[in-house]
């Protein structure tokens, strides 16, 4: 199966590396215009190249996804380099922490507690 991106602008969290850089190189294959952020400014800058290869637009961004204001600050910047607001976007992230159940409200469980709730019907 082939897509046609051709026109089309997509941005990729955690583009560098894994799933996400999968993801950016199939878009750019297709045709997109393809922006990716990442913590590690080597692996961003290897993987803009490789995009760059399909004759698309390439943009990458430093940016770490656990900041509100670093995420405004990329999206920002890559709405500009790639010609406006994007069409498609996916997320190839890992190594986010989640959040505590407490910050909603929820209380965690203990060890002794969950081990139990497993064994029950």
């Amino acid at each position: 199966m082939t897509f046609d991106f051709n026109g089309k602008r997509a941005i990729v969290c955690g583009g560098s590396r894994g799933i996400g850089r999968a993801i950016a190189l199939g878009f750019a294959r297709a045709g997109a215009a393809v922006s990716i952020c990442a913590r590690g400014a080597v692996t961003l800058e290897q993987t803009r190249n490789e995009i760059d290869a399909f004759g698309n637009i390439a943009h990458a961004g430093c940016c770490d996804l656990a900041d509100p204001a670093a995420i405004g600050r990329y999206i920002t910047e890559a709405a500009a380099a790639i010609g406006g607001c994007c069409d498609s976007s996916a997320a190839g992230v890992s190594g986010l922490r989640p959040a505590p159940a407490s910050r909603y409200g929820v209380r965690s469980r203990t060890r002794r507690e969950s081990r139990h709730s497993r064994s029950q019907p």
